[in-house]
């Protein structure tokens, strides 16, 4: 099962596997991946090098076979694609986007006939304390992800392997450690809290995939260096200013080396994507305050079923208006802005039948 769990990881099917001498199944396509990396080199190898390069990739190398594509998110394919214009998504879509127009027509009138006013600041109120503050984390987090920039560029030109490891290390938790500290000592409320977590795991992920992926290339340059092999990857070349800034403002966790990159920008893509963000943010907002707070400050005024009764609604159509925000209006805005080319941020999540696979394409 193990063996055959790293052949699908590889994308290789159990079909391509054979038992080797030892009888222990090896995935056949990892050979052939070693083989075109070291070319014309493979044979140069002796007999126990080519066992541990072969070892080396297996267990090192699989992430290379996840490669970036130039791909759009599946609900930009709905528009850009004439084949998909019949698909039984694009009915949903139109019916969520009528259901968050009549939220932001409705709602308003109906506050201003009951109390006077278009929407109730009560919740604003509790987030523009400290506003400002709280969205400078977001410049300073970022800057304080050069470390791995900044670590990786001293490893490559000789620092120790351990000292680069405790830096990596250090760095990566005192960022954690530096959120946890601003939420506590400030007593920030939930939307303070959560924005700067978010923040903070973000660009925690960040330097963590920036910092093992060039670990990674150094290990396979330094191999073939010790057997007099020119190695196939553009390590240490990649570790530059240039390269780094742009993974960080792509809307990505993961470090590649060769990031898709989109020359040309589609600004009334764009203009639409941050049209509909500030839309939805708004319908965010009436559903929270309107329908989900009041119901949490009866508190035990009503009962437990009541109370689900009444947030089962809002709550769903808060998730989906949350996703519909975030993974297709602000991600592909960032990646529109940025050039990023891959915009496959989400699969179709919503046809899931185990956890697990949930898991995979949300």
């Amino acid at each position: 099962k193990k063996n055959n769990k790293v052949a699908k990881e590889a994308g290789i099917s159990s079909a391509e596997t054979s038992p080797n001498k030892a009888g222990e199944v090896d995935p056949s396509g990892v050979k052939d991946r070693v083989k075109s990396i070291y070319n014309e080199n493979w044979n140069k190898l002796k007999p126990e090098d080519k066992v541990y390069a072969e070892k080396e990739f297996a267990q090192l190398g699989l992430w290379m076979d996840r490669k970036f594509k130039f791909r759009n998110s599946l609900i930009t394919d709905l528009f850009a694609d004439s084949t998909a214009r019949h698909f039984s998504l694009r009915g949903f879509y139109h019916l969520f986007v009528l259901s968050l127009g009549f939220v932001l027509l409705s709602h308003p009138v109906v506050s201003y006939r009951k109390n006077g006013r278009f929407f109730d600041d009560t919740f604003l109120n509790t987030f523009s304390k400290d506003f400002f503050y709280v969205l400078a984390t977001w410049p300073c987090f970022t800057l304080w992800s050069f470390c791995a920039f900044f670590n990786q560029r001293a490893y490559a030109r000789g620092m120790p392997t351990w000292l680069m490891v405790a830096i990596q290390h250090s760095s990566q938790a005192l960022m954690f450690f530096s959120c946890m500290y601003l939420v506590i000592v400030n007593d920030w409320g939930v939307t303070h809290t959560v924005f700067i977590t978010f923040q903070a795991c973000i660009h925690f992920m960040k330097m963590h995939s920036y910092n093992e992926v060039n670990y990674l290339l150094s290990r396979e340059v330094r191999f073939c260096k010790s057997k007099g092999i020119s190695p196939g990857s553009k390590y240490p070349e990649n570790v530059n200013l240039g390269d780094f800034w742009f993974y960080m403002v792509a809307p990505t966790l993961v470090y590649e080396l060769d990031l898709p990159k989109r020359p040309h920008r589609n600004y009334k893509f764009l203009a639409e994507k941050v049209l509909m963000a500030i839309l939805t943010l708004f319908a965010v907002y009436i559903i929270t305050s309107e329908q989900i707070i009041p119901v949490f400050q009866l508190g035990k005024q009503i009962t437990t079923f009541e109370a689900i009764s009444r947030l089962v609604l809002p709550f769903l159509f808060l998730d989906v208006a949350m996703f519909f925000l975030i993974w297709e209006n602000i991600l592909n805005a960032i990646a529109e802005m940025s050039g990023f080319g891959d915009r496959e941020f989400y699969r179709d999540w919503w046809n899931m039948t185990t956890f697990e696979e949930f898991n995979r394409k949300w």
